[in-house]
């Protein structure tokens, strides 16, 4: 894919960039801090342990959320070549959401029999997703800030997969009423959901191509 010449007033994306590669990591490791080591259990540790079932199913689920995001963000990026002022700003949205994880999943975590920390946290995750379809929109909307070679149809299944995070947040919250642990089973869903591959990975994947050098790694070293 060609990359036209850049707006004299365009911005560079690396700022951004470089922002979401700091923002993350400090965001994951805040979710461990639920975590407390028991103490005056003697005995009873394994029933103590048990107890911080909820918090650690809650952690990798969580976890793996947040890396999902990051790499949605990295592939939005590798097709925006610049920014505005305005991105920047819905950056800082898609931001603030991101920070409020660690609270949301940590009240699921103790109130995980209530509706209301599902809601919570289903709208976390549903917020984050909106404001990730809405950076997508405001960038490639008329290739506002991307290569006029990018398809609409590439554009249409980058929004597609974005929105099904928000979709199945939804569903996971309102499950809640059949039962709390189906509602958590639509969550963790959303990040099997990405984890497989899709349309927009075979973009990137390409097939091994032996080379001539391959023959003599796997026969070792020649000697004369």
């Amino acid at each position: 894919m060609s990359r036209s010449p850049q707006p004299v007033t365009a911005l560079p994306t690396n700022r951004i960039e470089a922002l979401h590669d700091a923002f993350f990591p400090i965001v994951m490791t805040l979710l461990v801090l639920e975590f407390h080591v028991p103490e005056g259990m003697d005995g009873h540790l394994a029933e103590a342990l048990t107890s911080l079932a909820p918090n650690i199913f809650n952690y990798f689920l969580t976890f793996v959320v947040l890396g999902v995001y990051w790499i949605g963000q990295h592939t939005q990026f590798h097709y925006i070549e610049r920014t505005d002022r305005f991105l920047l700003w819905i950056n800082i949205v898609f931001l603030i959401m991101v920070a409020l994880l660690p609270f949301s999943t940590a009240l699921l975590s103790r109130y995980v029999d209530e509706f209301l920390a599902h809601a919570v946290y289903g709208l976390n995750i549903a917020l984050i997703g909106v404001v990730a379809s809405w950076h997508w929109w405001y960038a490639t909307v008329h290739h506002r800030l991307t290569d006029h070679d990018l398809t609409k149809a590439m554009i249409n299944a980058v929004q597609r997969r974005i929105l099904i995070a928000p979709a199945l947040s939804v569903i996971g919250t309102f499950a809640w009423f059949l039962h709390p642990f189906l509602s958590l089973a639509v969550f963790l869903a959303i990040p099997a959901f990405y984890i497989w591959p899709g349309r927009i990975d075979q973009e990137f994947r390409q097939n091994a191509i032996p080379h001539d050098d391959d023959h003599e790694h796997s026969t070792g070293p020649h000697i004369h």
